[in-house]
């Protein structure tokens, strides 16, 4: 073999070998080096936990419903059961949460069914505060913009739950349940938490 190629040849070998050694895995460190904190951390149930810097994602469970009922859409004889969590206080918004799940007979299964066509019309849930006689609404911004998840876009499918939140100014006055009117013609929830 001629002296350049062979130098050739024990020069990429070398080049091969220090690039290999540079790409090891972190688990190759010692012990007491750890890796960068690159790698993002999991819950136990296999979801991510929040990162350092304290953000999140709230833990909303369709099966953690305080109370629910089960209504006839308008004009229809479709049916939607609408469940309702706690309502949170988070500075001067309060949040309310509900989950909605279609069952529309003659609908495909898979075709996704809007929580505007579940309820039958544009609505606007009130919270109730019959104690000091004050009613509260989504906030608006302007006309158009409500602080609340838009219902059109907001969709499900037969037999799964979909969540649509809408922001209501803080409770004025020092009190710990609200009832909550989702629409006109249905009985409201009575007596819903606040949780601060």
């Amino acid at each position: 073999m001629r002296p350049a190629r062979r130098a050739a040849l024990l020069g990429a070998t070398a080049l091969t070998m220090a690039l290999l050694a540079a790409c090891s895995s972190s688990s190759d460190a010692p012990a007491d080096e750890a890796p960068a904190a690159t790698a993002t951390a999991t819950s136990g149930n296999g979801a991510k936990a929040a990162p350092a810097s304290g953000a999140g994602v709230d833990d909303l469970d369709p099966a953690d419903v305080i109370a629910e009922q089960t209504y006839t859409v308008p004009g229809s004889e479709d049916k939607v059961t609408v469940g309702v969590h706690s309502l949170v206080v988070k500075g001067d918004v309060m949040v309310l949460n509900l989950f909605f799940t279609p069952e529309f007979a003659d609908h495909p299964k898979d075709e996704p069914i809007s929580v505007f066509d579940m309820v039958g019309s544009a609505w606007d849930p009130s919270l109730v505060d019959r104690e000091n006689l004050k009613e509260y609404t989504i906030l608006s911004e302007n006309v158009t913009t409500d602080w609340a998840a838009d219902q059109v876009h907001t969709e499900a499918t037969n037999g799964q739950p979909v969540l649509w939140w809408g922001g209501y100014a803080a409770p004025q006055d020092d009190i710990d349940t609200v009832d909550v009117r989702v629409l006109d013609e249905l009985p409201e929830f009575t007596d819903v938490p606040i949780t601060r």
